[in-house]
């Protein structure tokens, strides 16, 4: 889905990742297909939006805003050598285009770099399809 500006809905949270983002691809797979299932009803609960904000492209995941749903998103993303940060890109000039309090919205960031980790979005999509699509 591709939005202009997201309006948030109250209680759920936000989290923004850049999609090109080490990490994030399987970080947002491995979210839904690990608590929000796509083929039962929770899934309902889980949306991803496409976002454009200065020229780079991210994704952006609501699901809703409690202890349970924050601490497995937070677990997942660790697994992903990422962690949620609070608050949303900001490049000083024009407003990401999630409409969301800090406390609600959350960004990706990489917990470590490491030159030996060289795989691109389409080596993570790939082994994500393998994994999940029925051969």
């Amino acid at each position: 889905m591709t939005t202009d500006i997201i309006q948030t809905k109250a209680g759920y949270m936000y989290i923004i990742c850049h999609l090109f983002r080490p990490g994030g691809i399987t970080f947002a797979t491995e979210l839904e297909h690990c608590h929000y299932p796509p083929d039962e009803a929770i899934n309902d609960l889980f949306t991803i939006f496409n976002v454009t904000y200065q020229g780079g492209t991210h994704f952006v995941i609501e699901i809703p805003s409690s202890k349970q749903a924050y601490d497995q998103a937070n677990s997942v993303a660790k697994e992903c050598n990422l962690r949620l940060v609070p608050g949303k890109p900001f490049n000083g000039l024009t407003e990401f285009p999630v409409n969301c309090l800090p406390d609600h919205c959350f960004v990706m960031e990489t917990i470590n770099h490491d030159d030996t980790d060289t795989d691109t979005v389409m080596v993570e999509a790939e082994r994500l399809r393998e994994k999940y699509l029925p051969k």
